[in-house]
């Protein structure tokens, strides 16, 4: 709270400090590592990840108990899609999944 309402100038590894960010690099590879981000985000599970936004979206507005329920669901939901074989797959094969959103 005291951050929001004093609107500190902070470094970059302060922000890191209290969780703000998740990583610091530095300038000349800032390129380098928000493009391998973006990689790795669009070579993941599409599904798994648009499970997680809407699980974050709808969490804000329920009680705990119930976003435990809607996690539940959400884990057990794509057990049985190609995707999910796919990641199984390529864990027990000790290679890169390639994820078809289906």
């Amino acid at each position: 709270m005291e951050i929001l309402l004093t609107n500190p100038t902070m470094t970059a590894q302060e922000a890191k400090d209290l969780g703000i960010v998740n990583r610091v690099v530095p300038d000349a590879d800032l390129l380098d590592a928000a493009m391998a981000l973006a990689t790795e985000l669009a070579n993941g599970p599409p599904m798994a990840q648009a499970a997680v936004k809407r699980l974050l979206r709808q969490g804000k507005a329920m009680p705990v108990e119930a976003c435990f329920t809607e996690e539940a669901r959400n884990v057990a939901e794509p057990s049985g899609t190609a995707d999910a074989r796919e990641g199984l797959a390529s864990m027990i094969e000790r290679r890169p999944p390639t994820f078809s959103g289906r």
